[in-house]
């Protein structure tokens, strides 16, 4: 019997994958939005690791301006994103997904020949507005044109072709450099992969407008409304307080890495860029191929189990990377950080939702983003000066340290139990701040009549 069980379970399984690709049947705008997605990931990832590698090497600049050109970046791209979301609303998503593909596509190339330190952070800035402009709001047309019932699984389509090109990108760059024997192909190569983007979705995004009042109307006091209700709500919602610090504090970690992790390898271990590109070949296919696996063991062994265990796999992995001489090794190491990730962070989005207030799941992811944001925009910096003025391996021993704390601070204040716990006392409590009208839009407040 246990037998059969299992070979039944692995027939739905079977079915499952096999009926998860007729959501391109139904939806064919969605491999459109799966292509541009891909063709603008690669093009950002294609150089993501290898900036720094350009900065200190060929341009002779320090890992600490590296990490104040990247947090130059995550401030662009944090203050830009939601006015630019504003706007889409009003003049449809297809003019803004173009226009930052376009904005992207101004950077790669000049790179190469602006070598002013303001001009290459004026440079980041610009990067920054344009990865505002499309790939939230191709998170947005994704929502719009697929019913709220298969959207679920359009957003898959989204999130797996961001996640395979983010992986492959690095590699592909590393290998683009060592080919012409140059730190400088890689932009070339992402110019040519954001061009692609940029007629990809010019041909083929639709252009339809989302129906809605002008923004300058309604949308703005709206919004004021809705972010001091929620700062109100966080007072009586200890447990969300915490996630968003524990956003706040793991991407800070994270960050740490950001101007040094192909620093470290080069400079430390003597990686060549064959050798970095290789490094980064085996976890890129272990994401791609586990990616959606991984995801969904948060449902099997619990949301907050699999955050526990995702920072418990990342920070000794993280921690081993100074110490391993060898590329195969750090070929295990960095999978075993990206299954993490795959594991952990759609738990981590699941547990938000779960702890958001009624009818403001939307505002507490927007608030766990902004968290990360945040800690980009202070991780990179501090990485940098880590780098140049502690120790090469600091940044790593910082970012394997706090995510250890993380690790701790989850298992303390955050489960599924202690949310639950919470969202009954605050609706008891009746902390929901909306008006009547908020709450039951076919219903008019006593004011209005």
């Amino acid at each position: 019997m246990p037998a059969a069980r299992l070979f039944l379970k692995e027939v739905v399984v079977l079915r499952q994958f096999t009926n998860s690709f007729s959501v391109f049947k139904i939806y064919p705008v969605l491999i459109s939005i799966g292509a541009v997605t891909l063709l603008s990931t690669l093009g950002q990832a294609v150089f993501i690791l290898i900036l720094p590698l350009y900065l200190k090497e060929t341009l002779g600049f320090t890992a600490s301006f590296i990490g104040v050109a990247l947090g130059a970046y995550a401030v662009s791209e944090t203050l830009v994103k939601t006015p630019l979301g504003f706007i889409s609303d009003r003049v449809g998503r297809k003019a803004i997904i173009v226009f930052g593909i376009f904005l992207c596509l101004l950077v790669p190339v000049p790179i190469t020949l602006l070598h002013h330190p303001v001009q290459l952070i004026l440079l980041q800035i610009v990067n920054g507005a344009g990865v505002a402009a499309f790939w939230p709001v191709l998170a947005a047309l994704t929502a719009d044109v697929v019913p709220v019932e298969n959207r679920s699984q359009a957003m898959t389509v989204f999130n797996l072709a961001y996640l395979v090109a983010l992986s492959l990108g690095p590699a592909l760059g590393a290998f683009a450099n060592h080919a012409a024997g140059n730190n400088a192909a890689a932009f070339y190569v992402a110019a040519f992969f954001l061009a692609a983007a940029a007629v990809t979705a010019t041909a083929a995004i639709p252009g339809s407008r989302r129906a809605g009042p002008p923004a300058r109307e309604t949308r703005a006091p709206t919004v004021k409304k809705e972010v001091t209700g929620y700062i109100k709500l966080l007072a009586g919602r200890p447990v969300l307080m915490a996630m968003l610090f524990i956003s706040l504090l793991q991407q800070f970690g994270t960050g740490l890495l950001a101007p040094v992790f192909v620093l470290f390898a080069k400079e430390q271990l003597g990686f060549t860029q064959a050798d970095i590109g290789r490094v980064l070949i085996l976890p890129a296919v272990a994401v791609a191929l586990l990616a959606m696996p991984f995801g969904r063991l948060a449902d099997v062994a619990g949301k907050a189990r699999a955050v526990r265990c995702a920072y418990a796999a990342a920070a000794p992995a993280i921690y081993l990377l100074t110490a391993a001489g060898g590329f195969a090794v750090w070929q295990v190491l960095i999978s075993v950080v990206g299954l993490a990730y795959v594991t952990g962070a759609p738990a981590w989005t699941a547990l938000a939702s779960m702890a958001a207030p009624q009818g403001r799941g939307g505002g507490t992811i927007a608030a766990v983003g902004t968290m990360h944001s945040l800690g980009f925009i202070l991780g990179p910096g501090v990485g940098g000066l880590l780098y140049d003025r502690v120790a090469p391996a600091a940044p790593f021993y910082g970012c394997s340290t706090i995510l250890l704390v993380c690790m701790v601070l989850v298992g303390l204040l955050v489960s599924e139990e202690t949310i639950v716990a919470e969202k009954t006392a605050a609706d008891g409590r009746g902390t929901d701040t909306r008006t009547d009208e908020h709450r039951h839009p076919g219903k008019k407040s006593a004011a209005g009549e």
